[in-house]
């Protein structure tokens, strides 16, 4: 009996990800953004914004995970805003992480992004409380994400910043500044620990 369950279990998951991946790549062409081949969705289906007249470029093999232990069940959402630029790389993946776009974010290829982290590259309000008692203009730069980077789980990575290729933020960490390349940084705010 446990034998028929496990199998049943499988295909229904099986079947899930095929439709899940064929409803987001429908979803992204009808928004104009171009994907390349091998798109995986697996787990909970993502949440998917993307604004008028923004720019969407992914490449192959991108991979958006929203059920694994460590992304605590929450769904992986993708937000580009009006007018944004997102371009991710080949062979890079999130896992039921947060990524809103309000300029440009660029994420390079081999890039993996953890579970519960956010990269955002807006303040989503004026600092100051006189602009934001009158809904003024919000700060917003871009963010560079370089190859094979290493993003660890629950970190906040804030706009402006630059993290070099082949570096690792430590989980939990929030980056309020531009890390170079083949670096570990950890912390709030994020802090150098170590050459790789």
């Amino acid at each position: 009996m446990f034998k028929y369950i496990s199998k049943f279990k499988l295909i229904y998951s099986r079947l899930w990800t095929k439709l899940s991946t064929i409803r987001l790549r429908i979803y992204l062409w009808l928004s104009g953004c171009h994907v390349d081949k091998g798109l995986l969705v697996l787990g909970h289906y993502p949440f998917v914004e993307i604004g008028q007249d923004s720019s969407v470029d992914i490449g192959e093999c991108f991979k958006i995970n929203s059920s694994h232990d460590a992304a605590m069940d929450i769904a992986s959402h993708l937000i580009v805003k009006r007018n944004a630029k997102l371009t991710i790389g080949n062979y890079s993946g999130m896992n039921g992480a947060l990524i809103y776009c309000s300029s440009e974010i660029t994420i390079g290829d081999y890039v993996n992004i953890g579970g519960g982290t956010k990269i955002i590259d807006s303040d989503f309000h004026p600092i100051d409380w006189l602009a934001r008692a009158k809904g003024g203009w919000v700060a917003s730069k871009p963010i560079h994400i370089g190859n094979y980077a290493f993003i660890g789980t629950n970190c906040i990575i804030l706009k402006g910043v630059s993290i070099g290729e082949k570096s690792i933020v430590a989980a939990g960490s929030v980056v309020v500044k531009s890390i170079p390349e083949g670096q570990i940084w950890g912390g709030n705010p994020a802090k150098f620990i170590k050459n790789i």
